[in-house]
């Protein structure tokens, strides 16, 4: 339909874009065969003459497009040999201004940098001297006071050890003085039990019984 509404729809868009449709039907198949040949050979002629056409468009246009690039390339290869020239130049008086302003800045920084290094060579020998007058000074007092220390101790362990000797003394003399004692309980406990024995011998001796010895502490033969 040709004033159909819906054509600017965009639903519509891409779809029904043929005018006309025309079928052709062929009840000969060697009539159909034929005409298809003829029709593809038709397009075969002209899409030669087309691709012919468009070689030849394309040539002109490709020499016309090298032209055109061979003298842009002449022109900016001129203008970029002009300007490599300047720059150059320019980099060569930037470069030697830049050498010039780093040697001044380099034997600053060297005078700088010697004043520096003799300054803190006389200040390092100083706090050298320093450091020894103070270490001699505090071995010197450490050495004293090792002295008194060490004298202090030697007086002290002295005086330890003569407490220790008279704390020892003591301890014997009152182990002797016990054992003593403990001896002479024994002795006199076995004195007593042989004078008992001999008077309870006598006593049977006499009654002319015999009595069993009492018991008793052992009575030692040999002297104590």
């Amino acid at each position: 339909v040709p004033d159909y509404w819906g054509w600017d729809l965009p639903v519509m868009k891409g779809r029904f874009n043929l005018a006309e449709s025309r079928e052709e039907a062929h009840r000969d198949s060697v009539a159909l065969r034929e005409e298809l040949r003829q029709e593809m050979a038709e397009s075969r002629e002209e899409a030669r003459r087309d691709n012919d056409a468009l070689r030849d468009v394309l040539r002109q246009e490709m020499a016309a497009a090298r032209e055109e690039v061979r003298r842009d390339n002449d022109a900016l290869r001129d203008v970029l040999r002009q300007e490599m020239a300047a720059a150059r130049e320019e980099a060569r008086r930037d470069n030697d201004a830049l050498r010039k302003e780093f040697r001044q800045e380099m034997a600053a920084m060297r005078e700088e940098s010697h004043r520096e290094m003799t300054a803190a060579r006389e200040e390092f020998r100083q706090g050298m001297a320093t450091m020894r007058e103070e270490s001699r000074r505090d071995m010197a007092a450490s050495r004293e006071k090792f002295r008194q220390d060490m004298a202090a101790s030697r007086e002290e362990f002295r005086q330890d050890m003569a407490v220790s000797r008279e704390e020892f003394r003591q301890d014997i003399a009152a182990i002797r003085d016990e054992s003593h004692r403990e001896m002479a309980a024994i002795r006199d406990e076995i004195q007593t039990a042989v004078r008992e024995s001999e008077a309870r011998i006598i006593q049977a001796i006499i009654s002319h019984r015999h009595v069993e010895p009492a018991a008793g502490p052992p009575v030692f033969t040999e002297p104590i």
